[in-house]
C-alpha cells in the first residue's frame, strides 16, 4: 500500500508535487497543466503507451520543467487545458495570441502540445488561437488523445502528425468527434458549435469543460 501511495504521489495524483529532477527514461514523460479530471485522463492513458506523467499546476511551474537544460530530452509532450486564471494557468500569456508554455515546449526535440479541451474543441475559433500559438493538436476525449500518442511515439522528432481524426473515430466506431488537428480543426468545431464564439480566454477562458 505504501508503495502504490509514494507511485501516486510520484504521478501527481491527488496534488503530489513532481521534482524536475526525478530519474526518468528520456522522452517517456508528458507534463500535465490541467484540473484533477483531466489530470487522471492523461495518467491513464499515458499508462498504457508507458509514459509517465509530472504535474504542474501554473504556467510558471511547467515553463520551470521545460526550461531546465536537464530536461531537454526528458519530454514526449506538454498536455495543457485553456486554464481558468491569467497569470497563475491561461495558456494564452502572451500578447498576439502566443503562450510562453508552447513556445518553450516547441524549442525542446520531440516535444509535442496538445490542448485538451472542450471549448477548443466546440469553437473553431478557439481551436484555431491554438494551432496558430503553435499546438501540435486539440483534442478532448480520452480515446483520441491515446490515438495522438501512439502516432507521437513513433515520431521522435515533429512539427505537425498528420493524423487522421476521422479514420480514428471510425476504428474506435462509438466514438464522436473529439480531436481538432490543422487539417480537422473547421469541421470538428463546426460538428460542435456551428461557427464558434470567442477564443476562449477571458471570460471564455476554461480548464476542461
Amino acid at each position: 500500500m505504501g508503495a502504490r501511495n509514494s507511485k501516486e504521489k510520484e504521478e501527481g495524483i491527488g496534488g503530489g508535487n513532481n521534482s524536475a529532477t526525478s530519474s526518468r527514461r528520456e522522452g517517456k514523460e508528458i507534463v500535465c497543466m490541467a484540473s484533477k479530471g483531466t489530470r487522471y485522463t492523461v495518467q491513464k492513458v499515458a499508462r498504457q503507451h508507458g509514459l509517465s506523467v509530472v504535474q504542474a499546476d501554473t504556467v510558471g511551474q511547467t515553463l520551470e520543467l521545460l526550461r531546465n537544460p536537464r530536461n531537454s530530452k526528458r519530454w514526449i509532450a506538454v498536455v495543457a487545458a485553456l486554464g481558468t486564471k491569467r497569470g497563475v494557468n491561461a495558456i494564452f500569456d502572451l500578447a498576439g495570441d502566443r503562450s510562453s508554455v508552447i513556445d518553450a515546449a516547441k524549442k525542446l526535440p520531440g516535444c509535442h502540445v496538445v490542448i485538451f479541451s472542450h471549448t477548443a474543441c466546440r469553437k473553431r475559433s478557439c481551436a484555431q488561437a491554438c494551432e496558430d500559438a503553435g499546438a501540435d493538436a486539440v483534442l478532448c476525449t480520452e480515446d483520441a488523445l491515446e490515438d495522438y500518442l501512439h502516432v507521437a511515439k513513433m515520431l521522435p522528432v515533429v512539427e505537425k502528425i498528420p493524423f487522421d481524426a476521422a479514420a480514428a473515430a471510425a476504428r474506435k466506431g462509438a466514438r464522436r468527434d473529439g480531436m481538432v488537428t490543422e487539417t480537422t480543426a473547421t469541421t470538428t468545431a463546426k460538428s460542435h458549435d456551428g461557427e464558434g464564439g470567442g477564443r476562449g480566454r477571458g471570460g471564455e477562458t476554461d480548464d476542461d469543460v
